[in-house]
């Protein structure tokens, strides 16, 4: 009996949550991250979204929709940050145009991430609920 008690405690670490579901979780940690970065921030988050390691078709297909879902609000607000400097240089009163073409690309942009965000939530839940848990 004394040596059944003794293996307990190794019994326990070998029945563990599994990779898969070590993975989803540090997914589902790092899409929170992404989500409530400020946008400033929102290109590293999105990087560690993409670095994270996935095993299983769910927690993969859940980082796939998220990348998806926040890559054009990144590509956005590069843009944007490529107009402001672009408003500062000399001659930017000429390129007007081409300033406002570049700005309503990046509005375009947001606005598809605000379609795909709530895809990225309800994947990110059921993910959580079938893998996040023990």
């Amino acid at each position: 009996m004394r040596r059944l008690l003794c293996l307990a405690p190794l019994v326990a670490l070998a029945c563990g949550p599994s990779k898969e579901k070590q993975q989803a979780r540090a997914l589902g940690a790092a899409i929170e991250a992404m989500i409530a970065a400020p946008n400033e921030q929102k290109a590293a988050a999105l990087a560690a979204v993409e670095r994270a390691p996935c095993e299983g078709e769910l927690a993969c297909e859940t980082k796939r929709v998220c990348v998806d879902a926040f890559t054009p609000l990144v590509r956005a607000m590069t843009i944007k940050d490529e107009v402001r400097a672009a408003m500062r240089a000399p001659g930017a009163a000429a390129s007007a145009d081409a300033l406002r073409a570049r700005v309503d690309e990046a509005d375009a942009l947001v606005k598809e991430t605000a379609k795909k965000h709530d895809l990225c939530l309800a994947k990110k839940a059921v993910m959580q609920q079938k893998l996040g848990r023990d």
